[in-house]
């Protein structure tokens, strides 16, 4: 009975959850395309593209469940040494309080006295569990995340750092309504930006400082409502680094941000985004 009580208050917290992260994907998109977009988990495949993926595991010792990157889904070739290390440790992983009991365990120093450096990886195999999995509160409505410190309502990402509402993200950092991003920071109301900090309502924006109302933009500073722009600073109402003028930038911003919608709400993912530009 207590089982099932219990079940149903996880299926009712989970739904919750899932109410707050979809209320926050159509405010988020609203705010990017002027109209909503609804239903985010039908986006999940193409929002995490370019973000990392959260896989469930299982504890090495337990069946406790874990989560933890899927190294796989980070595809950057920078990163292959980096996928190999995070698949080794899958092996190895435990929870948090798992490893608070394993700390306790040690080696008798009879084994250690006269060991080679080749018989240590055999006589520390007891203890040689980890956890990289952090939980530093207060958090709320944190739902299949890996590693989070003073979040809210996070949802299948890591690194969740003082945010909240960041879904399929990578490394949020006092950030708010962040979706599909990696490695951002002190932004907020973005779709699929990267590698960035100081953004303010931006689609497909990467290596980029200071930018507000930015779309397919990279390595840029200080932008205001531009679009398709490469290494440019301090432009605003500009598409292609030209400036326009702003009743002229806002006529092909509304012709294009409507096009964007349109293919998102048909297809749930754009074939387009800031990499492949030019090469489709």
């Amino acid at each position: 009975m207590i089982k099932n009580k219990f079940s149903e208050f996880a299926i009712l917290w989970v739904v919750k959850m899932n109410e707050h992260i979809e209320n926050a994907f159509q405010s988020t998109s609203r705010v990017l395309f002027g109209k909503n977009l609804e239903s985010f988990e039908e986006y999940e495949n193409w929002l995490v593209d370019g973000s990392v993926r959260v896989k469930k595991l299982k504890s090495a010792i337990s069946k406790d469940e874990i989560y933890y990157y899927d190294a796989d889904s980070y595809n950057r070739d920078s990163c292959k040494v980096w996928r190999k290390t995070m698949r080794g440790m899958e092996n190895v992983l435990i929870t948090i309080n798992e490893s608070h009991k394993k700390a306790q365990e040690s080696i008798p120093v009879k084994k250690m006295e006269n060991a080679c450096l080749k018989e240590f990886p055999k006589l520390i195999k007891k203890i040689r569990y980890v956890s990289i999995d952090k939980d530093s509160g207060p958090n709320i409505g944190i739902n299949e995340v890996f590693y989070y410190i003073k979040s809210v309502h996070c949802f299948r990402s890591c690194y969740c750092l003082k945010s909240k509402y960041c879904v399929y993200s990578n490394f949020p950092e006092n950030s708010e309504y962040m979706f599909g991003s990696n490695i951002v920071t002190d932004s907020k109301f973005c779709f699929k930006c990267y590698d960035s900090s100081k953004l303010i309502r931006c689609f497909e924006v990467g290596e980029s400082d200071n930018c507000r109302d930015c779309y397919f933009c990279y390595n840029c500073e200080n932008l205001d409502n531009c679009m398709f722009c490469f290494n440019a600073t301090s432009k605003h109402y500009a598409i292609a680094n030209v400036e326009l003028g702003k009743e002229e930038y806002m006529k092909v911003k509304e012709r294009i941000i409507r096009e964007i919608w349109c293919r998102l709400n048909e297809n749930k993912k754009l074939e387009f985004n800031l990499y492949n530009l030019g090469c489709l």
